[in-house]
């Protein structure tokens, strides 16, 4: 049934709008930073010399099957090569909403879908993940892909969470939480594809780059894991108890961090393992999902600020649980969650004293506020898991059928 007028007009509008944006943001490209550079060196010296890793004016920090994904932008130069990989990821930005909305069916959200793209294109980590040229886009484009595939198409699912961990390796996370939901036939599949991810470019370069990736990775120099942008358990408790160039750490403790980060990311883990998650309906076994997709956020140790445009889908699915649900409480920490999650690094640029401060000791607990986005994403999720359990348990009335969920055009 086509929507009426004035929602198309809404839709429609906000599209030209969120487009234009886009384009603002291709005008402010900067070839001067630019993590796409990284690609496209690392694609350069893989076709030049068989070994992305060659390079010591870069830092390339990706699997080498990455680098035979963006094999083809070498033969461009690199502005244009830029320009293209912008365009690329404005539209699996466009895939990404419009698919995490069908998955997610939140009817407010589908009718108006035309406003989500538009406040996702203007979310600060959507903004940085294009003019910086990220993979978070793509990447959260790809486990949205699994997800929504993971019923009906078992065997593409696991080849595209496959395919994301070949770019990344934390996506390889969500393998797990298929296995234990006895979900063979997508951990078969990504495995047979990531294996075969891994050994077609052995059979073309042989084992060099693999070798040189595994040392780089354990050289530690390949990811600043101290910045301001990593938004994880590991960048936090670095900041505070090791040396670095981004602040005055409260001690120099190295080991201490490590003992912390080892003991936190223990609990995340067994966190996920213990809360019990329904796989049997939607939207509950949505919710289960986006626990795995937080946690894995949380306990990646290069997850940048820019990958938290997958958090869409949890937020989503959280609000179509709560349409079906209602709870203003919950609404509320939702909403907070979200703005921390927008707070972007480099907030404290605002005023000297406020960068100096949260620069310093204790300030840089205050730091990164987006990691206490995500933590409270996690909480949320937990607390709406379990009531989804406890709500299983129990007879539920006849519902009327909803209305279809798919985005009105």
């Amino acid at each position: 049934m086509q929507a009426p007028l004035h929602l198309r007009l809404i839709n429609y509008g906000a599209c030209v709008l969120a487009l234009a944006v886009l384009v603002g943001y291709a005008r402010l490209l900067n070839p001067e930073v630019d993590d796409f550079l990284l690609y496209w060196q690392a694609a350069l010296d893989l076709r030049r010399y068989g070994n992305p890793y060659v390079s010591s004016e870069i830092e390339f920090a990706y699997p080498p099957p990455f680098a035979y994904i963006v094999l083809p932008f070498s033969f461009l130069d690199h502005p244009t090569s830029q320009l293209v990989w912008f365009v690329f990821n404005s539209i699996a930005l466009w895939g990404f909403v419009l698919l995490t909305l069908r998955v997610c069916a939140f009817r407010l959200a589908c009718r108006y879908w035309g406003g989500v793209l538009l406040l996702v294109v203007l979310a600060p980590p959507t903004r940085s993940g294009l003019l910086i040229g990220q993979v978070g886009i793509l990447i959260a484009l790809l486990m949205v892909g699994s997800y929504w595939y993971s019923r009906q198409r078992p065997g593409v699912a696991g080849g595209v969470l496959a395919l994301a961990t070949a770019i990344k390796l934390y996506p390889g996370w969500l393998g797990v939480y298929h296995l234990l939901r006895q979900q063979y036939r997508i951990v078969a599949s990504a495995v047979g594809v990531g294996v075969g991810l891994l050994v077609l470019p052995v059979l073309v370069h042989g084992v060099t780059p693999y070798v040189d990736f595994v040392r780089e990775m354990f050289s530690g120099r390949l990811y600043p894991h101290t910045a301001e942008f990593n938004i994880s358990v590991t960048g936090f408790f670095q900041r505070l108890l090791t040396v670095h160039r981004y602040g005055i750490a409260i001690a120099v403790q190295p080991m201490l961090a490590n003992i912390l980060i080892g003991g936190c990311s223990l609990a995340l883990v067994v966190l996920c393992l213990v809360t019990r998650t329904s796989d049997t309906r939607e939207p509950e076994r949505l919710l289960g999902y986006s626990l795995w997709i937080c946690v894995m956020l949380l306990l990646s140790p290069v997850n940048g600020y820019y990958n938290l445009v997958v958090v869409l889908l949890p937020v989503l699915a959280m609000l179509r649980w709560l349409e079906q649900h209602p709870n203003r409480r919950v609404l509320v920490w939702v909403g907070i969650a979200t703005l921390l999650c927008c707070i972007q690094p480099g907030w404290t640029r605002l005023h000297p004293t406020l960068y100096t401060s949260l620069h310093t000791g204790w300030g840089l607990v205050l730091l990164t506020p987006a990691l206490y986005g995500l933590l409270l994403y996690t909480g949320l999720l937990v607390y709406m898991n379990r009531q989804a359990v406890v709500g299983a348990r129990q007879p539920q009335p006849e519902h009327p059928t909803p209305e279809t969920s798919a985005p009105a055009h």
